[in-house]
């Protein structure tokens, strides 16, 4: 599922308007709300069963 998600957003985040594409993600994610004290922590997040092992920083 990770290669097929973060290829999927690739394709959202250039602008592709295919209604497959967006269907897809829009079954596959859910917003998240995150907080952390103190302000200046550094959040990081692994998507569980992400195949790639990919961490998003923000």
């Amino acid at each position: 599922m990770g290669i097929v998600f973060a290829e999927t957003k690739k394709l959202l985040d250039v602008g592709n308007t295919n209604p497959v594409i967006r269907s897809y993600y829009d079954k596959v994610t859910m917003p998240v709300s995150i907080f952390s004290e103190p302000k200046d922590v550094e959040v990081s997040f692994k998507q569980t069963n992400d195949s790639t092992n990919h961490w998003y920083f923000f």
